[in-house]
């Protein structure tokens, strides 16, 4: 049993009461966002189950459509998603954490295109391109180049050549790595955080535009949940930072910590959202 392991066991055999026999804690999550980290979920996982004295299931999907769904009818209890899904239904969603990513609760989007079109210095550069997005339903993977476009006031399926989604930030910067893509619309968090890990993909990418900073990715619930598990959720993430095995976590991630945020910090997006009629 490796350092890590133990500690999350001790953890977990440290707690007075563990609720074992209550149903699982179900979380939906992405591959947009998280993508290959298998290991790291069930250490994710076994962090979590200590803090709130339940057992936890990831619930993994393909799509942000995907996992609103089953929040919305209630069969996950809490998920990470993109503040644009969480603007889009902010009447009946609660934030849970928003993680804090060098200093701050926010991230910008990135529009990036690889050598195939050398020459591209701006967005306006991609007219008759093929473009990459992530989600239909991701900030930084869609809603950004859909607020370019409409700058331009014009249309992805007149103003590319194609037009096509990954599902997956790391998708997109592959795929444009490649040539799959000429361009494509990312996550600029992942984009660096990929590329401070000297990843190969993103030495074939370069960044043409970046978008004023938005709210970061939250872990959103229903305002309907039981308010002692939301409380239990905020208190596990917003205190990752303060144990090892947490910030052994958050370092995985790149991330600083988790904060309580608030809808303010997502204004920007639902700004650009009405902006571009969506």
């Amino acid at each position: 049993m490796n350092n890590s392991r133990r500690l999350f066991v001790a953890q977990l055999g440290a707690l007075p009461l563990l609720a074992w026999a209550d149903a699982p804690v179900r979380i939906g999550l992405t591959p947009v966002f998280l993508d290959e980290r298998s290991g790291f979920l069930g250490r994710f996982r076994l962090y979590l189950e200590a803090a709130i004295g339940r057992s936890v299931e990831f619930v993994q999907r393909r799509s942000y459509a995907d996992i609103v769904e089953k929040l919305l009818n209630g069969t996950i209890d809490t998920a990470w998603i993109c503040g644009y899904p969480y603007v889009q239904h902010k009447a009946v969603m609660q934030l849970i954490a928003v993680p804090v990513y060098q200093g701050t609760p926010t991230y910008h989007s990135y529009i990036i295109a690889g050598t195939s079109i050398p020459d591209a210095r701006t967005f306006t550069d991609l007219k008759g391109s093929v473009f990459a997005y992530s989600d239909p339903l991701s900030n930084s993977g869609y809603l950004y180049a859909q607020s370019l476009l409409a700058s331009l006031n014009v249309k992805d399926s007149t103003y590319f050549r194609k037009h096509f989604f990954t599902f997956g930030h790391q998708s997109v910067i592959r795929a444009v790595a490649q040539g799959l893509a000429n361009a494509g619309s990312v996550d600029g968090y992942v984009w660096d955080s990929l590329a401070a890990l000297s990843d190969s993909s993103t030495k074939a990418t370069r960044i043409l535009s970046t978008s004023e900073a938005a709210g970061f990715p939250p872990f959103v619930a229903l305002k309907s949940l039981d308010s002692h598990l939301a409380e239990r959720l905020r208190t596990a993430f917003q205190t990752m930072h303060e144990t090892e095995g947490g910030r052994q976590l958050l370092g995985e991630l790149r991330l600083d910590s988790f904060c309580s945020g608030t809808p303010a910090q997502f204004a920007s997006i639902e700004a650009t959202m009405h902006r571009v009629g969506l």
